[in-house]
């Protein structure tokens, strides 16, 4: 699977999008010679025992901009005994993405990838509602021949700092650090607070060129994520859901 799909480029190249790949070009290249070297194997054999073809292993390794497709994740999910989404994160977690690539995001968007959606990881793109006047997502996930179109991803926990950066880093007396306690004195109530985060969220999406038809926010706390969901819209032309990752789900 490509991580720049000819699909992707034709929606940005006909809706005039200013986006940007963020981090450096991505690749397994870290994450097999990881295994190689637990195991004490050299790539061919890695590749005779995981049951996948060397060529194919060794262009995964070798060519900057690859995923795993599904049924690639599949394999290295029954060989290391971890879950798919799992495989999904440890190819990426040692390269150097922003700060919006959460686990909890890629977690995620390797979910989605193994049921077919098509993924792009750390996305920039131009918008309004920023300090720097660009804004990083977790990812962009779009399925071929599929209405559901263009869907966002960023992760909770991200959304609510870049929020308080945004309105308050600086502009407080005694240069208050962004905390439960500031948060408390800040607003006037829990309900105002999340409000405010989530139309942040929206309106920062909104004032992009993506015109995303699904905006997807994910939680790796169950507590917080019943909380924040009754929040959300429900009248919009945007599918707009909230979602709660077990990290430790296998």
């Amino acid at each position: 699977m490509r991580i720049f799909p000819d699909i992707f480029f034709y929606v940005l190249y006909h809706v005039n999008i200013s986006i940007e790949f963020g981090g450096c070009p991505m690749s397994v290249k870290s994450y097999i010679d990881s295994l190689c070297s637990e195991r004490n194997l050299n790539m061919k054999q890695l590749a005779e025992q995981v049951g996948i073809n060397y060529k194919t292993l060794n262009t995964l390794v070798n060519e900057d901009g690859r995923l795993m497709n599904p049924k690639q994740l599949a394999l290295f999910s029954k060989y290391t005994g971890k879950s798919k989404q799992e495989v999904f994160y440890d190819n990426l977690k040692d390269d150097d993405l922003s700060d919006a690539c959460t686990k909890t995001a890629l977690l995620y968007i390797g979910k989605k990838t193994c049921e077919g959606w098509i993924a792009n990881i750390d996305i920039r793109l131009d918008t309004k509602i920023s300090n720097t006047r660009t804004a990083n997502y977790a990812g962009i996930l779009h399925k071929k021949r599929s209405g559901n179109g263009l869907t966002v991803v960023e992760d909770w926990d991200q959304l609510k700092v870049d929020f308080w950066e945004f309105y308050y880093k600086g502009k407080l007396k005694d240069e208050e650090e962004y905390g439960r306690d500031t948060i408390a004195r800040t607003f006037a109530n829990e309900r105002k607070y999340i409000s405010s985060v989530l139309f942040f969220g929206l309106q920062r999406l909104c004032t992009t060129n993506l015109n995303p038809v699904n905006y997807h926010i994910v939680f790796n706390r169950d507590t917080e994520y019943y909380l924040v969901k009754d929040y959300f819209p429900k009248k919009m032309n945007m599918g707009f859901e909230c979602i709660y990752i077990d990290e430790n789900e296998r």
